[in-house]
């Protein structure tokens, strides 16, 4: 989990800076192989600069950069994927769907996150 929030900083810091340009297909970070995370992911890396956007909202909480496509991808998203996804910030699906109900029209609950396993 250290690993992946590592990655995901990292991602961020880029993106901001504009030294990571946003292009279709971005590869998912390493180490985040399962088979069932990559399934979730799977539809964001299609969507041009979603990944991207994304990972950058998530440190910025600034949700302007998501694109309408990105927002329809996310939104399409099986619910019990989220703490696949966002497994050290339970709180952003929701952010993210407020943001996306507005922009599409719609909104879905996201459910709660499942306990932490020790």
């Amino acid at each position: 989990m250290a690993q992946a929030l590592l990655v995901a900083t990292c991602i961020a810091m880029l993106v901001q800076s504009g030294q990571l340009p946003q292009t279709p297909g971005l590869a998912i970070p390493p180490g985040w192989g399962s088979g069932d995370v990559l399934k979730c992911w799977s539809s964001l890396a299609n969507t041009e600069g979603c990944v991207t956007s994304i990972f950058s909202s998530i440190f910025s909480l600034n949700f302007n950069s998501i694109a309408p496509a990105c927002c329809k991808a996310f939104v399409a998203i099986d619910a019990g994927c989220f703490h696949l996804m966002f497994p050290w910030n339970p709180f952003f699906p929701q952010l993210l769907n407020d943001f996306c109900a507005r922009i599409e029209g719609g909104t879905r609950g996201v459910p709660p996150s499942p306990p932490l396993s020790a």
